[in-house]
């Protein structure tokens, strides 16, 4: 079949799902050596994106790096109340990346407005960043037929019911 060269694009385009809450199924959790060496290690994510209504909506890559300041602090948190994972003790970053992929989740997402090129990101400064799967219910809401991010919503099902994992270290 042949090509027509003048129909094809002369630059990149990008699609980044609009802002909102979606499901993310964990394709990818590993832990990565940062290229500074004074830098801890980090878990490095790759979400598979889907929208409420089941449309794939495209990949998130995603860092958790080791807490130092509150909000990394906190999101490690969220990150591992969503996961289901009862933590007691110590543990260390590489020991999430042992549970965490193939796990589904909920992420509230948004454009990264400080890169070069667009992309989407976790929305770190929107409500609580990550949610347990069996949330959804809570989080997404139909209205008509259309499924509308509704974080106050009570009345919709969830469409998958993880139990926690319990992990004692």
């Amino acid at each position: 079949m042949p090509i027509n060269f003048d129909a094809l694009p002369d630059k990149m385009t990008y699609s980044i799902p609009p802002k909102g809450l979606y499901y993310a199924l964990i394709e990818k959790a590993e832990m990565k050596n940062s290229p500074d060496p004074k830098k801890s290690p980090y878990l490095n994510l790759t979400y598979a994106l889907t929208d409420a209504n089941g449309k794939a909506s495209g990949k998130l890559f995603d860092m958790i790096s080791e807490p130092n300041h509150d909000l990394t602090r906190f999101k490690l948190r969220r990150f591992i109340e969503a996961l289901g994972i009862n933590i007691t003790g110590n543990f260390e970053l590489k020991d999430i990346a042992k549970v965490a992929a193939g796990k589904r989740i909920l992420v509230d997402v948004t454009e990264d407005k400080k890169s070069d090129q667009p992309r989407a990101t976790v929305d770190v400064f929107h409500a609580q960043i990550y949610y347990h799967i069996s949330e959804a219910g809570q989080r997404f809401q139909t209205v008509e037929g259309a499924v509308i991010n509704a974080p106050d919503a009570e009345d919709a099902t969830p469409n998958n019911t993880d139990t926690p994992t319990e992990v004692t270290y």
